[in-house]
């Protein structure tokens, strides 16, 4: 799949003028046309239960309480902390995603001899 991943970190929920102070925030994180699979190392957990709900080309924004981060998913939560220093849990990250493509690979006979592409829409929520 091919991805853009913007990361915002909120001291108090911005979600009563977020266009705003989107505008006015500098990005913690920027990854533009991020080409990862779904089980990749790399991909958080936050991030993927977010395009898990996604279509293909589409954009969202989500507000995440900082608690959810920090009990689910300790990779983000070691990422963020390491380049802002300790965060209250009651602080929300947004993650802006655009979901360019997605592709499914399959390795048919599980042996890495026969491979599958299927492009997909995407379930949508």
């Amino acid at each position: 799949m091919k991805i853009s991943v913007k990361l915002y970190h909120f001291n108090e929920d911005p979600s009563s003028d977020l266009e705003n102070a989107l505008k006015i925030k500098d990005p913690l994180e920027v990854r533009d046309n991020w080409t990862h699979s779904m089980n990749g190392q790399e991909m958080a957990f936050t991030l993927r239960k977010i395009l898990e709900t996604m279509r293909r080309g589409e954009q969202t924004q989500t507000m995440v309480k900082a608690s959810f981060v920090s009990e689910f998913d300790e990779g983000l939560w070691k990422f963020v902390t390491e380049k802002t220093g300790s965060l209250p849990e009651s602080s929300f990250f947004c993650v802006d995603v655009t979901l360019h493509t997605l592709i499914k690979v399959e390795d048919w006979f599980k042996d890495e001899t026969s491979f599958v592409r299927t492009f997909k829409k995407g379930k949508g929520a």
